[in-house]
This record gives structure tokens, sequence and C-alpha cells, in this order.
């Protein structure tokens, strides 16, 4: 028998996840371990929406409970993100398709301690967590008005003027950054789940593209359920990623 599984969208605000909350049917909140979860339906497509609050620790916390509560069948952290490298403006999308944790005082493996590995490209290539290729391509695909772009998102807790933000692109090979991102892909790593960003790159304060970006993610989950990754049977070869393509609404 084949059962749904639901797919977990992170927030770390409350900005960022009530235009989504306010898009579901049949909603039922559960408050576990403090955080708050949102059940519902994007178009009869089963999703658990929450808000981790700011942080490496909270989103790791509120992410690995909601992990082994829910069951996902993938994840995706979606939200604000700043760029520190690249093209990217204002408006546009960037699909995080790897993370790495680029805290300073974090005493995980992920923490830079070597400056000339970083510079190196040999401490990116052993840190970076990476989303599954076909789980990219079709976060990728899912329509979105506006300039998209890919690569890799770096996090932290830390406060970084400018001149840091462009060392820590330099280093880690990252066009944005973010508190949250390498934190939840990591989780997902520890358990096995499929883990992708999806940000908006967001300079100053409005309203309506955080709307626009919240009806990208609603298309961009159904797509990824509708993909497999939203079924608890391993049905990945028999599913295309453009199946769900006609999906625009």
């Amino acid at each position: 028998m084949i059962m749904s599984k639901p797919i977990l969208i992170h927030a770390a605000s409350h900005a960022e996840a009530e235009h989504l909350i306010s898009s579901m049917l049949n909603t039922c909140m559960t408050t576990v371990g403090g955080w708050n979860y949102y059940d519902g339906k994007f178009g009869g497509v089963s999703v658990i929406v929450y808000e981790s609050g700011d942080g490496m620790v909270n989103a790791a916390s509120a992410t690995t409970v909601a992990v082994a509560y829910f069951g996902p069948g993938a994840v995706i952290t979606q939200g604000t993100a700043r760029r520190i490298a690249g093209e990217s403006e204002h408006g546009d999308l960037f699909i995080a398709e790897s993370a790495v944790n680029a805290g300073r005082s974090s005493h995980c493996d992920f923490s830079p301690k070597d400056i000339s590995l970083a510079q190196s490209g040999m401490l990116l290539k052993q840190k970076e967590l990476r989303a599954e290729e076909r789980l990219a391509e079709v976060t990728l695909r899912a329509p979105y008005e506006g300039n998209r772009h890919i690569g890799t998102i770096a996090s932290t807790d830390s406060e970084l003027t400018e001149k840091e933000a462009m060392a820590l692109a330099k280093a880690f090979g990252a066009e944005v950054l973010d508190r949250e991102s390498a934190a939840i892909f990591q989780v997902a790593k520890t358990f096995g789940i499929p883990c992708i960003g999806a940000k908006l790159i967001y300079n100053h304060e409005d309203p309506a593209m955080l709307q626009k970006f919240a009806e990208y993610i609603y298309v961009l989950a159904r797509r990824v359920a509708r993909a497999g990754y939203g079924i608890d049977f391993n049905v990945s070869n028999l599913i295309n990623v453009n199946a769900d393509e006609s999906d625009s609404e």
C-alpha cells in the first residue's frame, strides 16, 4: 500500500510563513516542544508549515522535532536571504542546491577552522551539504515570475560586515547568506530525507513580493509531492519530473 507523506516547509519568521498558512486547507495546528506546526493541504497535497525562529539552533531543533514527529517525504527551507556574491537582485529567486555552515563558533565539523583549506576549495568539498539533483531540477522548473539563480547558500548566526560577507563568499563559493539553511540541510541529511532551499533575495520591506514568493512555494510543494517525494514508496524511477508541468496556479 502506498501511503502519503507530508512535505515539510520551513520558515524562520511569521512574515515568511503567514501567506503559506493562510493558503492551506483543513489546517490543524499542533504544538510540539514549544513550536507550532500547521498541518494542512495545498490543493490536495499534504504539507506541514512551521516557524523555527531565527538562527541555526532554533532551525535545527524545530526541524528535528518536525522530522521525528511528522515523518515528511521532503523538506523545503524557504524564506528570505541576503545576496553576498553573484548577480541576484531584490525579488529574484535563489535555489540553494547546496548549503555550508559558515559559523565561526560552531563546534560541528562544518566550521571553517582552517581558512587556507577554504581558500583552496578543499574545505568546501568536504563540508558542503547537497540536495538531490532530481529535487533541485523539480525546484528549478516550478514557475516563478522573475529571475532565478541556483547555487550554494552559506549560513551563520554572526552579523557580518560587507567585507566579511565577501570573504565568506570567496571561501565557500556561496552567493547568498542566511541564518538557518545549513542547519536544516544537516538535519535532513542525518535522517536521510531530501532537502532543498528556495530563497527570495530580499533587500527591503516588500509585502507584495513576499506574497508572490509564497505563491511560488505553494506550487513548488505540490510539484515536489507529485514528483514522488510525498509518497511513502520508492517510485522515483516511475515518476517524471515534468509530470506536473501544467500546475501553474
